[in-house]
């Protein structure tokens, strides 16, 4: 697993931490980096609590990773990235859509992959590729909550974060962890928006 380059620790130790519980497949550049706030434990503390989790992938590339270098946000190219939802998943998070359940997205990559598979109120592609670049303005069609990191400045995660939250929520958000210190970036502290 390569390990982005502002780690400079490349133990055994953080090679096996930049990587989530959960992951299957492989080809990504990077990991999903909101997603290693979970544990085994913590997952399973949540379904016993009747939490429904659906995995989804997005292999993600440099698309996610480009920094923004237009003047103009909506002049930013996003590079494809490949997507995956499996069938039984799809299943689960459209019986959510159709009874108005609450939808948690885990980290940016997620949250692109749902939205570039909904279509008609339902999800409905399976796999693909999306170039889906989310910045503010943009209306959500699935999900209601999202956990993610701090985020690069001049990124496109952040801008989708901006999206989410509203940017002056974010931007006070984010100096609020400057001020206490907060951890950023892949080993970073987390933020739920609602």
């Amino acid at each position: 697993m390569p390990l982005p380059p502002y780690i400079k620790e490349a133990s055994e130790s953080s090679k096996k931490r930049y990587q989530t519980v959960y992951a299957e497949k492989t080809g990504a550049i990077a990991a999903p980096t909101a997603g290693f706030h979970f544990t085994e434990q913590l997952l399973k503390s949540l379904k016993e609590k009747g939490v429904l989790i659906a995995i989804v992938t997005l292999i993600v590339g440099r698309g996610t990773f480009n920094p923004i270098k237009t003047e103009n946000v909506e002049e930013h190219h996003m590079d494809e990235e490949y997507f995956e939802i499996d069938e039984k998943e799809i299943g689960k998070i459209n019986n959510q859509i159709k009874n108005k359940g609450r939808i948690v997205a885990v980290g940016t990559t997620t949250i692109r992959t749902l939205e570039s598979a909904y279509k008609n109120g339902k999800i409905n592609q399976s796999k693909g590729k999306t170039s889906l670049f989310i910045y503010p303005g943009y209306k959500f069609n699935v999900v209601d909550t999202f956990i993610t990191n701090f985020h690069w400045p001049k990124s496109t995660p952040l801008l989708l974060t901006c999206a989410f939250g509203g940017k002056e929520l974010i931007l006070r958000a984010y100096k609020e962890a400057i001020d206490r210190r907060y951890r950023f970036y892949s080993f970073g502290d987390a933020m739920l928006i609602r």
